[in-house]
């Protein structure tokens, strides 16, 4: 659990840093609904114990926020009417907890509306292949397996949701890296620039 808060706390901070500087233009909704949604796990995770990995969770949703934040001052390009209905989508999960009275449930939707958002990053990904990182989100990848490790009281919702993530976070990363290479050519002395 603190090794993957301490490895989530320098990505995401690295990846901050390189949005304010603008290095990286990573897409603002889904950083958005993604910060969003993670608070909303987060308190989830805090009522079904589930330890250090709840934590965690919470320092990712606010780091997102961050993010999203400093690519909104860089512009709202790719932003769609998809990405908007996914952000009031989110914010539906709020009230399904409340009627459920169970957290498992909220989180099951936030399932359905991360991947769902997560499919503006995958597109840019795939079109614009240099504007985001395929290091952080491995970076992002390995940190929800440690959390996962870390689970103290695992519920079938908050296991889906790291796993889901890890395959998310490596997918995308995966299209970056493969469109780089396609773009590119592929060149031995050309791999650090794929990963950074």
């Amino acid at each position: 659990g603190f090794v993957s808060a301490v490895l989530i706390m320098v990505n995401m901070g690295w990846y901050l840093i390189r949005t304010v500087r603008g290095d990286i233009r990573p897409h603002v909704f889904t950083n958005l609904v993604n910060g969003l949604v993670t608070l909303i796990v987060f308190a989830g995770m805090l009522s079904l114990e589930s330890g250090p990995a709840a934590w965690r969770t919470g320092l990712m949703g606010v780091l997102c926020m961050l993010v999203a934040v400093a690519t909104a001052r860089q512009g709202f390009g790719y932003v769609s009417r998809t990405d908007i209905i996914m952000l009031v989508a989110a914010l539906m999960a709020i009230p399904i907890w409340k009627m459920s009275e169970s957290p498992d449930y909220a989180i099951a939707w936030i399932l359905f509306i991360e991947a769902a958002a997560v499919i503006p990053s995958f597109r840019k990904a795939y079109k614009l292949p240099y504007e985001d990182s395929p290091l952080t989100w491995s970076v992002s990848g390995i940190s929800q397996l440690l959390a996962l490790v870390a689970l103290e009281n695992p519920t079938w919702s908050v296991v889906m949701y790291f796993v889901i993530w890890v395959f998310m976070s490596f997918g995308c990363a995966g299209i970056m890296m493969w469109r780089r290479q396609a773009l590119a050519g592929w060149r031995l002395w050309r791999v650090w620039e794929m990963v950074a």
